[in-house]
This record gives C-alpha cells, structure tokens and sequence, in this order.
C-alpha cells in the first residue's frame, strides 16, 4: 500500500478535502505528537530515533499496532477488518 496513491486519496474523498490538506494535517499530527512525547512516539515506532518519522512510518506504525493488539491480519484490510477492529475498540 502506498501512502500518497491509495490513503491519502480515499481519505481526500471521504472527507472532501483536497489530498494535499490530507498529507499536511497528518504531517501536523505526526509533528505535534513528536514535539510534545517522543517516547510516546518511539514506543509507538517499536525503535529509538534522533528524527521525526515521516507521514508514511507513522502511519505505518499505527496500523501494525492496531493490527496486533487487535489480532487482525495486514493482509486482509476491508470490510471484514473495519468490523474487527470496532469489535477491538469496545
């Protein structure tokens, strides 16, 4: 899965904001989470770094995150793993 040609454009439609908005408000989110815990950040990453992880590594990091605590299969994203992770969040 590539980030800028398969998420930022489905979150750029459901949302109806331009892709470009996209890339900069989770650059924004990535940012103010390294500038206030980055402990917090690189315990979510799994490793210790000197600089702020890109779009692409956060977001990388969440999903195999999600994916583990919840038990669900990266190779199997759609319908059936939104309703496993909603099963996960309760």
């Amino acid at each position: 899965i590539k980030i800028t040609k398969d998420i930022y454009p489905i979150l750029s439609k459901k949302y109806n904001m331009p892709i470009s908005l996209i890339e900069r408000d989770i650059r924004t989110v990535v940012e103010t989470c390294w500038n206030n815990d980055k402990q917090a950040v690189e315990a979510i990453l799994g490793y210790k770094t000197a600089k702020r992880p890109s779009n692409s590594e956060f977001i990388d990091a969440i999903a195999y995150r999600i994916a583990k605590d919840c038990n669900i299969s990266l190779l199997s994203l759609g319908t059936e793993t939104d309703k496993q992770i909603e099963d996960c969040e309760s």
